[in-house]
C-alpha cells in the first residue's frame, strides 16, 4: 500500500500528538509553566479577602468590555464605577449588581458610583483600577492611580500623546504631589 502523506496532514498529526504527550505527562509540566495547578482544577469560591477589589474608571465601549470579563472572573470583585455621563454610570451600576445579586436572595447594593475619578481613588475601597477613557484621559487617572498605590491597568497610548509618557514614571516619583 503506498500511502502519501500531505505536509499538511503530517504536521496536523504531530501537533496533536505533541500537545496530547505534553498534556497527559504529568500535572508537574502545567504546575511549572503556569506557577500553581490551581488552574487544572475547577473554579472555587474566594472569599472576600482572596479577591482583589477593583473600581472602573470609564464605562463606556472598552470599560462595558473589560467590566463584563472582570465580572466574570471569581478573583476580582467590581466595587466602584465611575463616568461622567449619568447613563453609563448608572448601567454600569446595574451590570455589577445584576450579575453579583444572581442566584441569591434579594439584591446586591454594593457598587459605589462616582463621577469624579479622584473620588475613586479617595474614597472607593478598591486594591486596583481599570483605566477606560478615550485615549487622551488615559495619562491623569493612571497618574493619579499611581500616586495612589493602586493596581492599574490601563491601555495606554505611550507612544501618541506627549502626557502619557509621564504616567510611566509615576510610580517612580509616588511621593510627589499632583
Amino acid at each position: 500500500m503506498n500511502r502519501r502523506v500531505s505536509r499538511r496532514s503530517f504536521v496536523q498529526s504531530t501537533f496533536i500528538g505533541m500537545t496530547g504527550a505534553a498534556w497527559t505527562s504529568s500535572n508537574d509540566f502545567m504546575s511549572t509553566t503556569f506557577g500553581r495547578s490551581e488552574y487544572l482544577e475547577p473554579e472555587k469560591k474566594r472569599s472576600a479577602n482572596d479577591r482583589i477589589q477593583l473600581g472602573f474608571i470609564g464605562i463606556g465601549t472598552m470599560g462595558r468590555g473589560h467590566l463584563g470579563g472582570f465580572l466574570g472572573n471569581n478573583r476580582t470583585q467590581v466595587v466602584a464605577v465611575c463616568d461622567v455621563v449619568q447613563e453609563r454610570l448608572q448601567a454600569g451600576k446595574k451590570q455589577v449588581e445584576d450579575r453579583y445579586s444572581k442566584g441569591k436572595k434579594g439584591t446586591y447594593n454594593g457598587c459605589q458610583t462616582f463621577t469624579d475619578f479622584r473620588e475613586l481613588l479617595e474614597k472607593g475601597k478598591v486594591d486596583a483600577v481599570v483605566i477606560a477613557t478615550p485615549d487622551h484621559w488615559h495619562a491623569i487617572p493612571c497618574i493619579l492611580a499611581a500616586r495612589a498605590k493602586k493596581h492599574i491597568y490601563c491601555e495606554n497610548k505611550t507612544t501618541r500623546y506627549p502626557r502619557a509618557h509621564t504616567s510611566c514614571n509615576a510610580p517612580k516619583r509616588g511621593q510627589h504631589k499632583a
